[in-house]
């Protein structure tokens, strides 16, 4: 008798242009659900905005960031299905707002 044994499946890292921000926007739904379920007594002191309006303001911003050149999109893929997403910041360019600022 044989047993086969597999690995998880293969995760691919892809870098996304903001035309493929719906795609991640269960995810940060999610993990804004999650942090609101989490956050105990910080509710009191600033309340939660539902998720849904939460994605449309991030969503936007990320939006406008990613078509500056401000920022880059990296989904974490597994089967062609977004799982983990990470927006980075284009730290050239705010090394180069930053010296302009200073040279000023």
């Amino acid at each position: 008798m044989t047993t086969q044994v597999t690995g998880p499946p293969e995760v691919e890292i892809v870098e996304a242009r903001a035309e493929r921000l719906d795609d991640v926007g269960s995810l940060w739904r999610a993990m804004h659900e999650y942090h609101a379920e989490v956050a105990g007594e910080a509710r009191e002191v600033a309340p939660f905005r539902r998720a849904e309006d939460s994605w449309q303001r991030r969503r936007g911003e990320f939006e406008r960031w990613m078509r500056a050149g401000d920022a880059w999109l990296l989904i974490a893929e597994r089967d062609g299905s977004p799982g983990r997403l990470r927006l980075l910041p284009d730290l050239r360019r705010r090394l180069e707002l930053r010296d302009k600022r200073a040279d000023g």
